[in-house]
């Protein structure tokens, strides 16, 4: 009998009608340690980030993607990760995220105070598009970001902001026993009216 693997989508009850990728995009832990992501797919993936919006164009996001086409590399990536992020090391792919903090060319020495906004939107656009094309995109900040500078050696006018496990889904038997309930629970949002102003001031309300 073949293993029942969780859903890439997986929506969640919306208060108004969104697009079913919005709707079901979600981050499993269930990744299929046997099977690898090509680099077309991958590169599918990342050109989603490369028509992100951006201030002046400028395209702060940088994305430094480790597979097992580099053991070594992906090895030393993998010990980045916090302990609770063990079922990350079945991913075939780790792919981390920095931002550039400022500019790029002759306003280079100007901080760019969206960086982290912008960079945020460009990875939000390629987890829609791992989504659309049938895989786990999960987005971690269980790691060590000095450690992962050093083993990348990522200069310090980048932010290292995440990590993202990548894979093919997979069994439920990939994910800690303490974790799985989450793949299949219910999924839940704050309500819009909890996080929204419409046409009134804000008035001092610390609970948006």
């Amino acid at each position: 009998m073949t293993a029942e693997l969780p859903p890439i989508l997986r929506p969640g009850i919306t208060e108004h009608p969104i697009h079913p990728l919005i709707a079901g995009r979600w981050s499993s832990r269930a990744i299929d340690p046997s099977q690898d992501v090509t680099h077309e797919a991958l590169a599918t993936v990342v050109e989603a980030a490369r028509w992100s919006a951006s201030s002046m164009n400028n395209q702060p996001w940088a994305y430094v993607v480790v597979t097992r086409r580099n053991e070594i590399l992906l090895k030393a990536a993998q010990a980045t990760l916090f302990s609770g992020n063990h079922w990350a090391r079945n991913a075939p792919v780790l792919l981390f995220v920095l931002g550039r903090r400022f500019y790029r060319g002759k306003y280079w020495y100007i901080p760019n105070r969206l960086h982290k906004y912008e960079v945020g939107m460009a990875t939000a656009q390629m987890a829609l598009q791992a989504a659309n094309d049938g895989l786990v995109f999960h987005q971690l900040q269980g790691f060590n970001p000095l450690r992962a500078r050093r083993v990348l050696r990522v200069p310090a006018c980048y932010s290292m902001l995440t990590a993202i496990a990548v894979g093919h889904p997979g069994p439920l038997c990939t994910v800690p026993e303490a974790k799985r309930p989450a793949e299949s629970a219910l999924r839940s949002r704050r309500s819009t009216v909890d996080f929204s102003v419409f046409d009134q001031f804000v008035n001092g309300r610390r609970d948006l």
